[in-house]
């Protein structure tokens, strides 16, 4: 017999048996009835194009959970043109992801940056180790 993992919920913190889940079975059930009814909302053909913001005042489920029901893939942004959250750095509107594609992009950039100077730092001390390492060694 398999003996649980217990762990804290991720949303009231209480102590449970973390087999299948990181919830509780009470917020569980809390997190599937705002699905359902977010579920429900996006169903009627008239709220297709709904926001995050009127899904969320509409069902009174947080922005928060929505995105989180979009990034875990629970709903799927891209059958509803107007359904995003905002990118983590510059607040325009995406699917997937923490970031959008100009802010990765610009990311990704910026970090291939600073490797190359830190490879070109690197260089630059081997180089000056090995020239005075020879000097030191010819002065002896």
């Amino acid at each position: 017999m398999q003996v649980g993992q217990l762990g804290n919920c991720s949303v009231c913190g209480m102590l449970f048996n973390k087999s299948y889940s990181d919830h509780c079975m009470e917020c569980h059930k809390e997190i599937e009835e705002d699905f359902k009814r977010v579920a429900d909302f996006l169903r009627n053909v008239h709220h297709h194009g709904a926001t995050i913001d009127e899904v969320s005042e509409s069902t009174e489920v947080s922005k928060k959970r929505i995105k989180d029901f979009i990034r875990n893939d629970h709903l799927y942004a891209v059958d509803y043109p107007n359904l995003g959250y905002p990118c983590s750095r510059c607040g325009k509107v995406i699917k997937k992801e923490d970031l959008c594609t100009e802010c990765s992009n610009e990311f990704s950039a910026e970090l291939n940056n600073s490797l190359e100077a830190d490879k070109g730092i690197k260089q630059m001390s081997t180089k000056t180790t090995t020239v005075s390492n020879k000097y030191w060694k010819l002065r002896k």
